[in-house]
């Protein structure tokens, strides 16, 4: 371990001297230098096409500006096989960092060498640099087109992972991106894997690295380096030689899942084992050609060496690292009592393989996590992220927005090609006036918000407790960028404008086929059974509002993207303003609504609130606005859903207007606000069209001033069985829950509570006969109006006399 003064790195145009602690070795390269301070753009452009494989080697602890320690094994690899290395480095005094290009100039082959930079963020005496720094290897990779995930397991890049010491864990999460692409990784190498708290050094337990993989031991984490399960092959080598006295020997241990190697008695004579593991020892493996272990084992060179089998247990190795709750550490044998109490075996172990836990979302998106200095923000600084506005401190952490050109950039990060939208929450005091939010992907304004444009209802939200708003990616879906967040045109130097939990989201569209569910009551809570038909987009409440009044609905679930709920209005466009999983929508009276639930695949709550009470709100919606023609809501059009409307308009012109009776919801078919035969017609016409594609059904339209006089209709019955009279007509009983056939100039009994609390419809087993006269297959037995469990009470006086519905 000595001290030097080095000026290789060549940093913002100039020369600049570090101070770095390591291990002495040669700097000489054999590849010859061809590019110098590209941005990632041009070095995609400049090796597009000029590589089949590619090898990415991550250093571990290093101090600030002395991110190419392992720059003499890229240039061996690359001597060996050929081809081309990147180095990438930091730029140490902010900013983008640059690519330098150096090229083979004894053999010419086809493998690209990544050497990752990530010095400056790995002294920092604090946590979230090693995920952070994972992701941003991860989309640099993107960036420069070794990978692709939008091609997820049709990548034909051969890939090989190279980590030492705190390396292992950025590695590690960086590959835990790609499995969850499902690209495939034909090699991952840990090189003393450092990724656990040693005692007597500094720095471990604050980067918190065990924290980041798998698998878990008494439900807490305990690795930061892990096989994933889209590793073909693994191989660790590391050393448990000791501290001594004086001397700091970072150790490392077995890996689960990898073929693991004990170099302990090889680097014991070394000054420094710890990077004696790669500078002595693999090293060697790579530039030895007659080798039999290590570089040996890539799929790369001429007669490689055979594979071994996954090898974690056994008296050869060192466990002084390792959980003992699954080793036993005096024999290396397994701790069977241990592994049980895990749920664990030791074949699992052995084995590895585990599935990727993380999903693609920005990384340190609600700023949890911060440096050394203010300026320092994990996933916010050293690869190409920075900026001069720091966050509030902890517990509620968040971007502080104070003053005109006060921003925070986001490091490269990778938008998938699903993503249409980015989602944050803000906080603007009431006392904030003018200025705009401005927010940028890459040197792209994707969206300007002038503060005094905003609503009442988004200040007011945006003043308690926040408002969540989203900026429409645009083209940048399937693209490396950084995200900005800036304050511009600001009158005062105490703005207090804050931004947090930045986060990507899918579009909401109209659904086309949601579940539609009629309860009792609509301001209250609701129960959503999780959604198992593909078919489906969700599920639906539809509902009149009765007055004037201000809705709020929360989900206890979201998806990984959130989102999961919103408020449509009649046109199906979505209305309101969202608060985290909660949705807020100023509603008018007479007006349609629905609340609509993306399809989850957890069942989940929905509760909603109404300021003008729990009656202001009423499922007795006039129109079924996402499919007209079905008015029984069951997902389909049949001839029963004429059938409702015929029957509607009988009961009324037979001199069976009760005034206490209550209308049916979703009658109005081509919501004209009242029923008429033209709201039947809508559905015999839609039923002619879909069984005579070639027939043109007239669809009429009613004149402005069409007074909806019912005229007497018979009853369209099905055909199954020419016996059945046509004198019924179908109706609700709440108790029974079954459709039950009673003549038209019966008077309904009327609608009775079921007892149960509004929630969720519970679908009914089918009878055997529904309708009278109908077969069992028809299509309309899983109607929510026809065959489920649920109540048709009101929640407020009917109407008197109703012979319209008003919109």
């Amino acid at each position: 371990m000595e001290s030097i003064l080095t000026n290789r790195r060549r940093i913002a145009g100039r020369n600049v001297f570090r101070l770095r602690m390591e291990h002495l070795e040669p700097r000489r390269l054999l590849a010859a230098m061809t590019q110098s301070g590209l941005s990632l753009e041009d070095m995609r452009d400049e090796i597009s096409g000029q590589f089949s494989s590619a090898t990415i080697i991550t250093h571990g602890f290093q101090l600030d500006g002395a991110g190419d320690s392992l720059i003499p094994l890229a240039d061996a690899i690359v001597e060996r096989n050929g081809g081309l290395l990147v180095d990438f480095d930091v730029n140490t005094d902010g900013g983008p960092g640059t690519f330098d290009l150096f090229e083979s100039v004894s053999k010419t082959g086809s493998e690209l060498v990544l050497l990752f930079d990530w010095g400056d963020a790995s002294n920092n005496d604090s946590a979230g640099w090693g995920e952070a720094a994972g992701d941003a290897l991860f989309s640099i990779a993107v960036g420069l087109g070794i990978i692709a995930p939008a091609a997820g397991p049709a990548n034909t890049t051969d890939l090989h992972f190279i980590g030492h010491s705190f390396g292992t864990a950025v590695t590690s999460e960086a590959v835990e991106r790609l499995a969850a692409f499902e690209i495939p990784v034909d090699h991952l190498t840990y090189l003393d894997p450092h990724d656990f708290d040693q005692s007597r050094l500094p720095i471990d337990g604050s980067q918190d690295l065990d924290t980041l993989g798998l698998p878990r031991i008494n439900e807490s984490p305990v690795y930061g380096a892990t096989v994933w399960d889209n590793v073909d092959f693994a191989d660790v080598y590391y050393q448990t030689n000791p501290l001594g006295f004086f001397s700091t020997n970072p150790g490392g241990r077995p890996i689960p899942g990898a073929y693991n190697a004990s170099v302990t008695a090889e680097t014991s004579e070394a000054s420094f084992p710890h990077s004696a593991v790669w500078n002595e020892y693999y090293l060697a493996s790579i530039n030895d050609p007659s080798s039999t272990t290590g570089y040996a084992f890539s799929s790369r060179i001429d007669n490689a060496v055979d594979r071994p089998e996954p090898r974690f247990y056994g008296s050869d190795q060192d466990h002084d690292h390792t959980p003992d709750a699954i080793v036993n550490r005096d024999n290396g044998m397994p701790n069977s009592t241990g592994l049980d109490a895990n749920g664990l075996t030791s074949a699992q172990i052995t084995a590895g393989r585990w599935a990727p836990a993380w999903n693609p979302q920005i990384n340190n998106a609600g700023f949890a996590f911060v440096g050394n200095r203010s300026s320092e923000v994990p996933g916010w600084a050293f690869h190409s992220g920075g900026g001069n506005a720091e966050i509030t401190p902890n517990p509620d952490a968040a971007l502080s927005l104070q003053s005109s050109n006060d921003s925070r950039t986001h490091n490269w990060t990778y938008i998938p090609n699903d993503i249409a939208l980015l989602d944050y929450d803000i906080t603007i005091p009431i006392s904030t006036t003018g200025g705009s939010l401005q927010v940028l992907i890459g040197d792209t304004l994707v969206d300007s918000l002038a503060i005094d444009q905003y609503t009442s209802l988004e200040r007011t939200l945006a003043a308690n407790g926040g408002l969540t708003l989203s900026s429409s990616i645009g083209s940048h879906a399937d693209s490396v960028n950084t995200l900005t967040f800036r304050l511009t045109n600001s009158p005062s130097d105490n703005a207090n404008i804050t931004v947090d939990e930045v986060r990507f989201a899918h579009e909401i569209t109209s659904p086309i086929r949601p579940r539609i569910i009629v309860p009792a009551a609509v301001a209250t809570e609701h129960f959503i059974a999780s959604v198992s038909d593909s078919d489906l987009t969700g599920t639906a409440i539809i509902f009149e509002a009765l007055s004037d009044a201000t809705i709020t609905a929360t989900t206890t679930n979201a998806t990984p993207f959130g989102r999961s709920l919103h408020i449509v209005d009649a046109d199906q466009k979505s209305v309101g303003s969202r608060q985290g999983n909660s949705v807020f929508a100023e509603v008018q009276s007479g007006e349609t609504y629905a609340i609509v639930s993306q399809a989850l695949t957890t069942d989940q709550t929905i509760t909603l609130q109404s300021t003008g009470g729990d009656t202001s709100l009423t499922h007795l919606a006039p129109t079924n606005i996402f499919e007209p023609t079905d008015t029984n809501a069951n997902g389909e059009t049949t001839a029963v859903d004429a059938l409702r409307v015929i029957n509607e308009l009988n009961a009324r012109s037979n001199g069976n207007d009760d005034p206490n009776r209550t209308t049916e919801p979703f009658l109005d078919v081509d919501g004209g606000g009242f029923i008429s035969e033209l709201d039947a017609l809508r559905v015999i016409n839609y039923l002619n069209a879909r069984g005579h594609a070639t027939s043109e059904p007239i669809e009429p339209e009613p004149p402005t001033d069409f007074l909806a006089t019912p005229v007497p209709f018979t009853p369209i019955q099905t055909q199954t069985n020419a016996a059945t009279p046509p004198t019924t007509q179908p109706y609700i009983d709440p108790v029974e829950t079954e459709l039950i056939s009673r003549p038209l100039n019966a008077t309904p009994p009327p609608l009775a509570s079921t007892g149960r609390p509004a929630s969720h419809l519970q679908t009914a087993t089918p009878k055997e006969s529904r309708l009278e006269g109908e077969a069992d297959s028809n299509e309309d037995l899983t109607s929510p109006l026809a065959s489920s469990e649920y109540s048709l009470e009101p929640t407020l006086q009917p109407r008197v006399n109703s012979r319209t519905l008003r919109r």
